[in-house]
């Protein structure tokens, strides 16, 4: 996330509609102090339910505000939604991706997006050691067969993290706070990305490649790219035969961007460890071969934010709609560039971007 550069006028007490609802889970990141400090910078509403508006109950509400905090059920700001939002200058998204809340249509009426992404991102980020850490030493496995009463056998395989040759599938903001982790066991990063040069790569240490040369030479590949038409079942069975049998392949992106079939099959013949924090079905289905793959740990979508974490998302947003009132540049902004790059579950930006001239300049 890089600082908006562009200058803005201050806004004295806006009116901020709080979108997200009343609930548990999000009470789990606006705590009470974030609440107070949501009033002392604007006039605030709240959404009294415990679930997301519906697109007619937020269109009622929308009109006269300035600033809306959605979360990742939102609904999506289309023109539509637009059309009784004349006020509305700055959407703040207590998620990460905006893609499925944002809409070219809002960009190009200057509306500013800014998000918890980079929260997100390192915890995302200290997940994935974690997770690397589980399937390198075999963590669960292990810690089962001592419930059973067993031991471990004279030929048992375990490995670690140091000196190996990590492969990073997607370079945005997660393999960015991952990198300065992966650094001090001494590994050897690589690094896809069609969107980054080899030499901003290189600033941060990491060497740029294709798919191919990652699966074929990395010891560890972790999957960061998001869920877009142009990802949807890009990693297949022709890259997956090129891992060697002692690799380890870590998934806390979109499962849609693997090729399940391809997955199960690699899993059933080959010894390759995984790591799989997302599924095509969630809850992963009973049926799910994965299930049976003794190669294989699988977690219900949880590599972050963990719970401690989730204020820490709050914060974040907050801070920036602070910088906003007093017209200073932002640091959590999310321009339409990198917007229409991000997961999205509903393929909202199919449309290539170049096709809306009027959208302002930006990342």
């Amino acid at each position: 996330m890089t600082t908006s550069p562009t200058s803005m006028p201050a806004v004295s007490r806006p009116r901020i509609l709080v979108a997200a609802p009343d609930n548990d889970l999000w009470n789990s990141f606006l705590l009470p102090q974030h609440k107070e400090r949501l009033a002392a910078i604007g006039e605030v509403s709240w959404n009294p339910l415990d679930r997301e508006w519906t697109r007619e109950e937020l269109a009622a509400r929308l009109p006269g505000h300035e600033v809306v905090m959605t979360t990742w059920s939102a609904q999506r700001l289309d023109a539509g939604l637009l059309a009784s939002a004349g006020e509305l200058r700055l959407v703040a998204h207590l998620g990460g991706s905006v893609a499925d809340v944002t809409s070219p249509e809002l960009y190009a009426r200057g509306i500013r997006v800014i998000t918890a992404n980079r929260a997100y991102a390192q915890s995302v980020a200290d997940g994935v050691i974690a997770y690397i850490g589980a399937a390198a030493r075999q963590i669960p496995q292990y810690h089962s067969r001592v419930l059973s009463d067993g031991w471990r056998t004279e030929t048992y395989r375990n490995s670690g993290l140091l000196d190996k040759r990590v492969g990073l599938v997607g370079f945005g903001a997660i393999p960015r706070e991952l990198v300065p982790l992966l650094k001090p066991f001494n590994t050897t990063i690589l690094a896809f990305d069609r969107y980054v040069t080899a030499k901003e790569m290189a600033s941060y240490g990491v060497q740029a490649a294709e798919l191919e040369e990652i699966f074929a030479g990395c010891d560890i590949i972790s999957l960061h790219l998001p869920r877009t038409p142009e990802t949807h079942g890009l990693i297949g069975q022709e890259l997956l035969d090129l891992m060697s049998d002692d690799a380890i392949f870590i998934n806390t992106a979109r499962a849609d961007v693997v090729d399940e079939a391809a997955l199960c099959r690699t899993l059933t013949r080959r010894p390759i460890r995984a790591l799989l924090d997302v599924h095509h079905e969630e809850p992963l289905r009973a049926d799910s071969p994965l299930r049976q793959a003794e190669n294989v740990i699988l977690m219900p979508h949880m590599a972050g934010p963990t719970i401690d974490r989730r204020p820490v998302c709050a914060e974040i947003v907050l801070a920036d709609l602070e910088r906003w009132t007093r017209g200073e540049p932002l640091i959590e902004e999310i321009g339409p560039v990198t917007a229409s790059r991000m997961t999205q579950e509903g393929f909202y930006w199919q449309t290539p971007l170049e096709s809306w001239p009027d959208i302002p300049g930006g990342n």
